[in-house]
């Protein structure tokens, strides 16, 4: 990590700062093959080591993520039919599946945000395909903004007041890292697919 902290000792605050919220943006839009968890810890680490205030990190973090989040919801939620008529989404969801995936997401939307909170790299996809299951946007604002805050106040603290074994981590484990990652991921899909069979 040691050169990452050279190259970035160029830049004033300021400028990290729009480019590190910029980046996470993008991932949240889905446009970046990335995982925006990981940037918030990274931008947590960061602030832990000078380069951002966490006060910063906070409010911008959060910020950023609400409206990247509702942004991509109201993508879905506008586009509506027209997103199953993709063909990623036409191939995975027959017109059953889809049907017990609305019954099952306006029944028990919560669960559906926390279990979404726990696979960061396909949150995108799954936010776009929320909305444009009509899931009402009062009842998505009303359950999505305390799970982002809070999920992201916990990330962030964690991760600031863990930095060093963080970074000590990723230098020394780094393919055990990302292996427990992947399996991370991997349990909560298989979760929550799970969860989305809904009994007839």
């Amino acid at each position: 990590m040691d050169y990452v902290y050279e190259f970035l000792a160029q830049y004033s605050t300021d400028e990290l700062l729009f480019a590190y919220l910029g980046l996470l943006f993008m991932t949240i839009l889905g446009t970046l093959p990335s995982n925006s968890d990981l940037t918030i810890v990274a931008g947590a680490v960061l602030a832990s080591n000078g380069k951002f205030s966490i006060f910063s990190i906070y409010f911008g973090v959060i910020s950023i993520v609400l409206i990247g989040e509702n942004l991509v919801y109201y993508i879905g939620y506008f586009l509506g039919d027209r997103i199953f008529k993709l063909p990623i989404y036409r191939k995975l969801f027959s017109q059953k599946r889809r049907d017990n995936l609305e019954l099952f997401v306006n029944r028990y939307p919560l669960r559906v945000i926390l279990s979404i909170r726990l696979t960061p790299l396909f949150r995108p996809v799954w936010y776009t395909m929320l909305g444009s299951l009509k899931v009402k946007p009062g009842i998505f604002f009303k359950m999505h903004t305390p799970v982002v805050i809070t999920y992201n106040l916990i990330l962030i603290t964690t991760s600031y007041f863990l930095s060093n074994y963080i970074d000590s981590y990723l230098k020394d484990y780094k393919v055990y890292a990302l292996t427990t990652l992947f399996l991370v991921w991997f349990i909560a899909i298989k979760k929550m697919a799970s969860m989305y069979k809904v009994d007839n």
